[in-house]
């Protein structure tokens, strides 16, 4: 069964594919998403779903370069997971910082 993943990068633009709900990497996904605590634009601390960078790679198959190499997407969601809410991808251990997190890694990709 396949799903779509639509992701959003770090300049706003689009990404759509699909994804296989039904492979083992998809299972082990699944279990890495966790809710928590980041910091907002105007400093304040709340809640949202992350997952590491490595982990949408491996769904990602062959375009998991997009994430693991050159830090692309800031967040994404999947057809019916979570409720369609947004992900946040971590690209490191630290919190999310979502004042500098645009500069910090959308540099890596050549923009900014």
């Amino acid at each position: 069964m396949t799903k779509a993943l639509e992701a959003i990068e770090f300049d706003g633009t689009t990404f759509g594919m699909s994804v296989d709900a039904g492979a083992e990497t998809y299972k082990k996904f699944k279990a890495q998403v966790k809710e928590e605590e980041i910091i907002g634009f105007f400093g304040d601390h709340f809640k949202v779903l992350t997952v590491p960078a490595v982990w949408l790679g491996a769904i990602m198959g062959e375009a998991h370069w997009l994430v693991t190499e050159i830090h692309s997407f800031n967040k994404f969601c999947i057809e019916g997971f979570k409720g369609g809410k947004y992900i946040y991808v971590k690209y490191d251990d630290e919190i999310i910082d979502m004042r500098i997190r645009r500069q910090k890694y959308h540099r890596v990709n050549g923009g900014g």
